[in-house]
This record gives C-alpha cells, sequence and structure tokens, in this order.
C-alpha cells in the first residue's frame, strides 16, 4: 500500500502542472464533444433510416394498391403478377391470403399488422420495416397487403457514418489537445523562463531584477511580483548573513583565548598522558571551529564562500572522528566516495553533515550513510534506525530553537543555512524500508577529478548496511 501511494505521490506532481491540466481538460472537453457529436449523429441516422424505410413502403404500397386496382375487374381482387415482389402478402376481407406469400417466420406478424402502422419485424437476423395498408377495389372488395422492407442497408450505412463520425471524433480530439499543447506552451513559455530566470538570480545573482516596468498585462505584472520576492529574499539573506558575522565576530576572541591556551599547555613537560591527549582535542577542535568561523565571515562579508574543493571521503572521515568514540562504529558506509570532491570549503562541508550524523547516533542504535552522485552534485542520505520523526513536527524540523532532547536545537538548523548558502540543501526525507529516518543532504559536486583512493571501508567507519 505504502508503495502504491508513493506512485501516485511521484506522478501527482505531473497532473498539478498547469500547463499538464490546460492539456487534460481540453483532451476531456473534446472528448467529451466527440462522444455527444457520436451519439448525436446516430440518433439521427437512426430516425433518417427509418423514415426512409416508412417513405419506401408507403411508395411502394401505393404503387401496388394502384396496380390492384386496376387489374381487379368486379368482385375479386386480381394482382398482377408483375407487381407482386417477394415479401408481399395480399389478404381479403376476411383475412384469407389472397395472392402472395409471407415469409415463414413473419407469417404471424403479417397477419397481426395494423394498417397504416410501420413496425419492425426479424426474420432471424434480419430486420425488416413492415407496413399494412388497406384498400378498395372499384368492383367493392376490400382487402389489405403487406410488405417489408430489408433494413440491413440502412444499418450498414449507420455502422459507415458510426466509423466516420468515431475517426472524426478522434481527430478533434487528436486537434484539440495539439492545439492546446502548443498555445499553453506557447503563453506559458515567457513565464517558465521567467521563473527558472528567478530561481537562478535566488541563488546566484541576488542583485538582479527584472524591472520590466509598471505591471501592463500578465507577463509585467509577475515580473514584479517576482521583482519583489527577489528584494525580500535578498534582504532575509542579508540579514542572516550579518547576524552571522556578528556572532561569528564574537566567537573569534574567546576562541582565540581557549586556543592560546591549550597551545601553551601543549608545551608543558609535566603534563600526564592522558592530559596531554585532552589538551590536543581541545587544540585541534578550536583549530576546527576557527576554521569555520572563517568560512561564516567569508561567507557574511561577500555572500559567498571562497572557492575550495574537499574530497567528499575525507568529509566524511572527519564527520565520524568528530563523535565519541563509543558511538563511531554504529556508522557504517557501505559505498565509500573515493574519488568524489564537493566544492565546498572542508569545514563547511563538516558542519552541515555532522549535526545529521549527531542527531542519528543519538536517537538511533544504527546509521547509514549512502552517497549518491548527480552531473552537477553530491548526494549524503544519513539514515537510522531510531523513533523516527514525528509527523507534528516533521514541518518544523528545521525551526531553530526545536529540539526533542537536550540540544539546543539549532543544529538542524545551521546545517540547512550553511548548505543552501554553498548552493546545496538539507531535507528531511521518507526513510526507506529497515529505516525510521533519513536526512538528506546535497552539495555542489566539483567537476575537478579527484585523485584515487583505494576502494573499501574508511577507517572508522565499517562498510556493511
Amino acid at each position: 500500500m505504502r508503495d502504491l501511494i508513493r506512485r501516485w505521490v511521484s506522478f501527482a506532481p505531473d497532473l498539478r502542472s498547469f500547463r499538464r491540466q490546460v492539456i487534460l481538460f481540453a483532451a476531456v472537453v473534446s472528448g467529451v464533444a466527440a462522444l455527444v457529436l457520436v451519439l448525436l449523429v446516430q440518433l439521427i441516422m437512426a430516425g433518417l433510416s427509418t423514415r426512409t424505410a416508412d417513405e419506401m413502403l408507403a411508395t411502394r404500397t401505393d404503387a401496388f394498391v394502384d396496380s390492384v386496382r386496376t387489374a381487379s375487374i368486379g368482385a375479386r381482387i386480381r394482382v398482377p403478377p408483375a407487381v407482386l415482389d417477394v415479401g408481399v402478402a395480399v389478404y381479403d376481407g376476411d383475412g384469407r391470403l389472397v395472392a402472395g406469400r409471407p415469409p415463414v417466420r413473419l407469417a404471424q406478424t403479417y397477419r397481426e399488422a395494423r394498417p397504416g402502422v410501420p413496425r419492425n419485424a426479424h426474420a432471424g437476423h434480419q430486420p425488416y420495416r413492415l407496413l399494412a395498408s388497406t384498400f378498395t377495389t372499384p368492383g367493392g372488395s376490400h382487402g389489405t397487403v403487406v410488405m417489408t422492407e430489408r433494413l440491413a442497408p440502412y444499418e450498414q450505412t449507420e455502422r459507415y457514418v458510426l466509423l466516420l463520425t468515431l475517426a472524426a471524433g478522434v481527430v478533434l480530439v487528436a486537434g484539440a489537445t495539439s492545439v492546446a499543447a502548443w498555445a499553453s506552451r506557447q503563453v506559458l513559455r515567457p513565464v517558465s523562463e521567467m521563473a527558472r530566470t528567478a530561481e537562478d538570480w535566488s541563488e546566484h545573482h541576488l542583485s538582479r531584477r527584472f524591472d520590466l516596468g509598471p505591471p501592463a498585462n500578465e507577463i509585467t505584472a509577475l515580473a514584479a511580483t517576482l521583482d519583489g520576492l527577489l528584494e525580500k529574499v535578498a534582504h532575509a539573506i542579508r540579514t542572516e548573513q550579518q547576524l552571522t558575522g556578528e556572532l561569528a565576530h564574537e566567537l573569534r576572541t574567546p576562541l582565540a583565548v581557549i586556543s592560546g591556551n591549550a597551545e601553551l599547555l601543549a608545551q608543558r613537560t609535566d603534563l600526564s598522558e592522558e592530559a596531554r591527549e585532552d589538551v590536543r582535542e581541545v587544540r585541534d577542535a578550536c583549530r576546527r571551529m576557527a576554521g569555520t568561523i572563517s568560512s561564516l565571515l567569508e561567507l557574511a562579508r561577500s555572500g559567498r564562500v571562497v572557492d575550495a574543493e574537499a574530497g567528499l571521503a575525507e568529509v566524511l572521515d572527519e564527520v565520524v572522528a568528530h563523535l565519541p568514540a563509543e558511538r563511531r562504529p554504529a556508522v557504517s558506509l557501505p559505498q565509500p566516495p573515493t574519488r568524489e570532491h564537493v566544492r565546498v570549503p572542508a569545514e563547511l562541508a563538516v558542519r552541515v553533515v555532522y549535526p545529521l550524523v549527531e542527531n542519528a547516533v543519538r536517537f538511533g542504535g544504527r546509521v547509514r550513510l549512502l552517497v549518491e552522485t548527480t552531473p552537477a552534485q553530491c548526494v549524503v542520505h544519513v539514515d537510522d534506525d531510531g523513533p523516527g520523526v514525528d509527523e507534528a513536527v516533521r514541518g518544523h524540523a528545521f525551526d531553530p530553537g526545536l529540539t526533542t532532547g537536550t540540544g539546543s536545537g539549532l543544529g538542524l538548523s545551521l546545517s540547512r543555512r550553511i548548505a543552501r548558502s554553498v548552493g546545496g540543501d538539507v531535507v528531511l526525507g521518507d526513510p526507506p524500508r529497515d529505516w525510521s529516518t533519513r536526512f538528506t543532504v546535497t552539495l555542489p559536486r566539483s567537476r575537478t577529478a579527484a585523485g584515487t583512493v583505494p576502494d573499501g571501508p574508511r577507517e572508522g567507519i565499517p562498510a556493511g548496511s
């Protein structure tokens, strides 16, 4: 059931496209119109066939009665053999058959026919139209003539017309759908191009605007709306960058003090080996934090980070190295990205991925890192088998301050902000089978050929699922 729902959800966005809705609407409307046309034509043809058969019977009956009246002399009804066609029967006033012979299967129908009232009859699979008409000879004898008209030729004509109207309906639907597709593409092409341009500007050129002047039509009104949205996005990003820069600047001074004291402690000779290891860990953490702060400051000042690349495998190694030693074995990397690089400084890439992995090992017993690549991106899936994310908070998982544990609630929010600032993203996705939670990181992929590293499990990250 879940797979069926996922397939429908993956197909649903196609139906939500306005252009596809227009095309579908045109196809449905033209299809209904074609169906109504076919039914209407069939009704007209059926009525026309019936009227034509009735007129033919009336004409034949009148001609037949005129011939009988001419040939009948005295009280006896005489029927000329030349006018006695197949299926014609003549009865006298007492209902006795005096000429002709009705079809065997229609004999009873002939006798029961009401004069002047046409009716349908069937002899086996052959349909007929039957008409009875009374007459009086010059000698005063009364009689009734019954004759039939075969309906098979009329029905064959109706079938030909049905095929023709069906073909015309198909052409109508195809033509209407094609015209709708062409017209919607022409009409919506500027909208699509503007949407793509606005999306590109929102990521790379926040200062660009369409600037088409006052709204004069739908396109210029849309341009003005997009310009306003771009301005709001730019203002929000500038505000966040300013806040980030201020925080990073404020953190530099105390961090420098900590780092300096750690360097001094590392030079002392009276420390035990255990204390010396602790000092080295503090010093290394200060250096990593200093690199992160420098990148954040660069981002805040220029709106982008300095051009830098990092090996994805080394980034994931660094992420796991930041974890407490007792939790590192819980993380597995089935297919190490030995040759993949990302266009992100290493310290920022680590800062993006680490909160996700740290959350996963905190709540789950097993954590899996899956790496995928596209021509433009590197994708890292972080799966865990913990309790999962409550549906009530899925839409707010990245809100600053939201936490379900003892953390500050800033890790996921900052992770997403940093990822988006470098052209990537962090999203909460649907977990695969046997896993309860999946966070997905996307980072821009480097086009530079990566160095070769032997395939196999990374140090500190066991292979397996």
